[in-house]
């Protein structure tokens, strides 16, 4: 092997111990041995159908042991794989395959023969399903060859992994794109590399861990969960996709598997903890609890770190996709009242800096967007090269003639130790009454009270102001929690136009398949809930 890649991961885990277990999911495994063996005689399945090198390969499935398989059989043929969010509308996950130009799919069978119906289907030539054989009144379209899992055993186990570059593409992740157009992010194998070895290392993963995995293909924290553990040898324990709804089950899972590595979302913790009844679980095996993607309002992240089990280790994550994780910090307490989040340092293997708006470095006690440079910095946006001009600016240290810096959009404060204070997004800055609000720092406000467990902010549409902030508000179980005192707590700390027209409460928030808040749903939601009869009118403080 002259180069290093992601699809070496597994082999060296498997050279170190070829009979432990790789990923476990109920009475189903596989060691790293078999997963190997197996994803060698995928490749050499998928070289035969026409795959080459280079290739994007669409991966249509929900997590198990089977899918993990092919996840890896993809990398070790040279190909990219690109994940479709199972649960996604069928035109979308068209549009995305169609636009990556795969040739090829991998997947069950029912989402295989959904995708495959109707005019708009992409033009794929071949279809490896994950069943042994194709189920009762599987049809597909007559130009597409469907081959089953079962002849997999025609092709040699031996095929060594692809010899490529660093810079071959390793998977392409389709994002929500502010023109309602998912985007491409293009990750290398030296990007997936930077972040998954670093995480091998920054958190101690060894052989003996069992890494629970919520995450879906499609979501980027699934990287850390499948790669990381390669990285280090560990056991994936996929959280199956019929249990993400019901957080009992989940939380259930997580103590019976005796789960000792966990990243989730905020959003996810926070349903195990309120619903699912996580503090009581027995979790004496929790050693790393990961999150990222939200900010952890302080009253629940109180109530998450009060816990976990002694000796626990807790670490905030920060990094968009086109970054994954940029930033990272050991979190032992939740920030104060009214204090933004902190999304700590620069990881070792990238640097972040903030710029103002003449794109100028600030220093300490400046504030502006973060940008970040280094390995695990995207290659772009698939096919949008203008899109991609936009994010990935030259450094504006002006260091080497073709290193870039990815623009966030987030808008961070440089404490005096170097790490970052979040203070929202530059895309949820809205205009209200012609003041310009930070909907973060609305959050962030609200988020410090400690009957909050969760809260959203959006603005909605209005005749006569042109547009007004609604907030929707999760109590902690348990707690008081009064729209009224809220908004009298809310408008002492911050000016006039940046407190909330209307504080709702709410069981839930509407998520994505990715378990982040859904704000366009929300906003929708609050705003025909505005409009039905017998609703208060909207005023400060009703609910």
């Amino acid at each position: 092997m002259n180069v290093f890649l992601l699809s070496h991961l597994a082999e060296r885990a498997a050279a170190r111990d070829a009979a432990h277990p790789a990923v476990v999911l109920d009475g189903d495994a596989a060691s790293w041995g078999g997963l190997v063996a197996d994803a060698a005689r995928l490749a050499g399945l998928l070289d035969a159908s026409g795959v080459r090198p280079r290739d994007r390969v669409v991966l249509l499935a929900r997590k198990g042991v089977r899918a993990t398989i092919a996840l890896h059989g993809i990398l070790r043929a040279g190909a990219a794989y690109v994940p479709l969010d199972p649960s996604a509308p069928r035109a979308r996950q068209a549009m995305i395959a169609r636009d990556s130009g795969a040739r090829c799919i991998v997947g069950e069978a029912p989402l295989v023969k959904a995708l495959l119906a109707g005019d708009d289907a992409p033009p794929i030539a071949t279809a490896v399903l994950l069943e042994d054989a194709p189920p009762a009144g599987f049809a597909a379209p007559p130009d597409v060859r469907i081959t089953p899992w079962s002849e997999l055993g025609a092709f040699s186990a031996l095929r060594p992994p692809f010899d490529g570059t660093e810079q071959d593409l390793a998977y392409l992740l389709y994002t929500s794109g502010s023109t309602g157009v998912p985007k491409g992010v293009m990750l290398s194998h030296r990007n997936a590399l930077s972040f998954a070895l670093w995480a091998a290392d920054a958190f101690a993963l060894r052989p003996a861990d069992r890494v629970s995995s919520h995450a879906p293909f499609h979501f980027d924290l699934s990287t850390f969960d499948y790669f990381a553990s390669a990285a280090a040898g560990a056991t994936v324990y996929p959280v199956p996709a019929r249990e993400t709804p019901f957080p009992a089950a989940v939380a259930e899972r997580t103590a019976r598997d005796r789960h000792s590595v966990v990243y989730a979302t905020p959003s996810t913790w926070i349903q195990l903890l309120v619903r699912g009844g996580l503090a009581a679980k027995d979790l004496s095996a929790l050693r790393v609890a990961l999150y990222a993607g939200e900010v952890f309002a302080p009253a629940s992240l109180a109530r998450f770190l009060d816990a976990l089990p002694p000796g626990a280790s807790c670490f905030n994550l920060y990094g968009p996709t086109e970054t994954n994780v940029c930033t990272f910090e050991r979190v032992t307490a939740a920030p104060a009242a009214g204090e933004p989040a902190s999304i700590g340092r620069a990881c070792p293997n990238c640097e972040a800096f903030a710029v103002d708006d003449a794109g100028t470095i600030v220093g300490p006690g400046g504030s502006g967007e973060l940008l970040v440079a280094g390995g695990t910095v995207m290659q772009g946006y698939w096919n949008d090269p203008e899109r991609t001009a936009r994010a990935l600016v030259p450094h504006p240290a002006g260091r080497g003639h073709d290193q870039r810096a990815y623009r966030t959009g987030d808008l961070v404060r440089v404490e005096a130790d170097g790490s970052f204070r979040f203070l929202g997004r530059r895309d949820h800055q809205v205009k209200i009454r012609g003041h310009r609000v930070e909907l973060g720092e609305v959050e962030s406000a609200l988020a410090s009270d400690p009957t909050v467990a969760e809260v959203a902010a959006v603005a909605l549409p209005h005749d006569e102001h042109g547009a007004v902030l609604v907030v929707a508000v999760v109590p902690v179980p348990g707690a008081t929690c009064d729209p009224r005192a809220l908004h009298r707590a809310v408008t002492t700390r911050l000016p006039a136009s940046m407190v909330p027209e209307r504080i709702e409460l709410r069981d839930d928030l509407p998520r994505t398949s990715s378990g982040k808040v859904d704000r366009m749903r929300l906003a929708a939601e609050l705003s025909a809930a505005a409009t039905q009869p017998g609703t208060a009118p909207a005023g400060r403080g009703d609910s």
